[in-house]
Formats: structure tokens, sequence, C-alpha cells
């Protein structure tokens, strides 16, 4: 059995690190081999990936789901592996994620994919991707845990928009006054 151990640091805090991590089906984002990923149930996953110009599927279980914290798996079919992926806090609310997977390799291909290091290096450069997508995620959206989202929407004040129209004729130049015309709309947020 083959083992790859890598560790990054993300500029994001451990929650949302560990929450992005969890949405499996967005791994074809920044996993270059993996295709598509469904979940099964609450613990089954049903994984779909081109590796080494071969379409493969597998069926993995997580063994341990730690929030903030850890997941581990296990495939039940396909490659035979396991795996484990930790978060850290760090200082400056950013987070340290090392992953560990022991594989064991199937046939030449594998076995010398995994003596040249291509295993090692495919990890390496999809934690990479993970990073760029957690970073940029984390900018674009809120914290993904419906209960932090539905708390931000009840506590968000309304806002006040002003909506003004104003027929303008061809022949006069608009006026900064609006005419009789003039509609006032206001809507709530």
């Amino acid at each position: 059995m083959n083992t790859v151990t890598h560790e990054i640091l993300v500029d994001a805090p451990v929650e949302t690190v560990y929450d992005l991590w969890t949405r499996f089906e967005e791994f074809p984002r920044f996993m270059d081999a993996v295709t598509k990923v469904t979940h099964l149930d609450d613990r089954r996953l049903r994984w779909d990936a081109r590796i080494l110009g071969r379409d493969l599927s597998w069926d993995a279980q997580i063994d341990r789901l730690a929030p903030d914290a850890a997941i581990e798996w296990h495939s039940t079919s396909g490659p035979q592996h396991r795996g484990t992926v930790r978060f850290a806090p760090c200082e400056g609310a950013r987070t340290k994620v090392f992953v560990e997977l022991e594989y064991t390799p199937r046939g030449l291909v594998e076995r010398l994919a995994g003596a040249v290091r291509l295993v090692d290096l495919k990890i390496e450069g999809d934690l990479k991707h993970f990073k760029e997508f957690v970073e940029l995620e984390s900018q674009e959206a809120p914290a993904w845990r419906p209960v932090r989202v539905a708390l931000a929407r009840l506590e968000a004040p309304a806002m006040r928009i002003e909506v003004r129209e104003q027929q303008v004729s061809a022949a006069s130049p608009p006026s900064a006054t609006p005419t009789s015309h003039a509609r006032r709309d206001v809507i709530r947020v």
C-alpha cells in the first residue's frame, strides 16, 4: 500500500474550509480528475473520475466526520484506498489542511504512476486548487452552514430603494424636475 501526505495553508477560517470541503459535489471544480460526486446517503458517495486516460467509478464510505476537525473515509468498491483530511485553525483566521491518502496500485500502469510520484503530484496540485477555490468562495459568499445563513437573513436591516420614472418628450430636453407623469415607488427588501 502506498501513502501520500500533503498539507497546505488556506487563508480562510477553519469553519469555512471544512464547510467547503464537505460540499462533495463541488470537487470537480478543484480536482481535475474527478468528473462527478453523488451522495448515495448520509455516509456513502459515488465518485466518477478520469484517471490515466481511464474512466473509473467507485463508492466510498465516510467513517468519521468531526466538524471543523477531520474527515475519514475508505473505498467500498473500485480502486482500494482510504484517507484522512484534518483541519487545524491557525493564527489570522487561517487553516492548515492535512491530507493523507493510502492506496493500493492495481496493475503495471498504476504501479508505474506511483513510482514516478504522479499520485503525489496530483494530490499536491488538487490541494493548491482547493486553496484557490476556498479563498475565492469565502470572499464571494457567506458561510455555507444553513443556520448561519438563516440568522444573517433575520438580522439584516431592511433597505430602502427608490425608483423614479420620468416621461420625456422628444421635443423638450430632459429636466431635473419630475413632470406630472412621474411616479415614485418604494420597494422594501
